[in-house]
């Protein structure tokens, strides 16, 4: 046995979808290629709008939005008091999800005791600028990727944080804006 090579960190399996190393090597490259815009593309709107709803309509939009096989997919979900918007948005290989609130000490200890209840590392808060919300108490956000990997905990985390951060409760008004976003050349 050479004792460069050490037979216990290395294994011969191929991640979930490849049956031999070509599929290996396509996909890396159908990831690049995905990554990179296409400057001929002109983007087409495939599905859009804004609608009023509650928390019962927040898992349909969990599920279109994670689903969704479009080139951008954008969602925003937005309380009116106190407000709070949580923004899901996916593009390519590349997801974010965030909330943003007004800068509160009292919210900010509940968010943590939420993440702490589910064994999660708490979200870093960072203060957003004021340019972005001008006509309104200094804002902070969270980014909420890592925590939700799926239509289901974004859903759970979601209604989590607007009821014991926001106080909202199941008759509380939400806004849904969404946007799926393709491009054709």
């Amino acid at each position: 046995m050479s004792e460069f090579v050490n037979y216990n960190k290395r294994g011969i399996s191929l991640p979930p979808g490849c049956k031999d190393l070509i599929d290996l090597l396509e996909r890396d490259r159908r990831l690049a290629e995905a990554a990179q815009p296409n400057l001929n593309a002109r983007a087409q709107l495939v599905k859009g709008g804004e609608t009023v709803g509650a928390f019962a309509d927040m898992e349909a939009f969990a599920v279109m939005a994670f689903s969704s096989g479009a080139s951008v997919t954008n969602l925003q979900i937005r309380s009116d008091e106190p407000q709070a918007t949580v923004i899901y948005h996916h593009q390519a290989a590349w997801r974010q999800i965030a909330i943003t609130l007004e800068l509160n000490a009292g919210r900010e200890a509940t968010i943590r005791g939420l993440f702490e209840q589910r064994g999660l590392k708490a979200p870093q808060s960072v203060e957003l600028p004021k340019f972005l919300f001008p006509n309104s108490p200094s804002r902070v956000g969270y980014d909420l990727t890592a925590a939700c990997p799926d239509a289901s905990r974004f859903r759970e985390i979601t209604t989590d944080i607007f009821r014991s951060v926001c106080g909202l409760n199941e008759k509380s008004i939400l806004r849904f804006r969404y946007a799926v976003v393709d491009f054709v050349v």
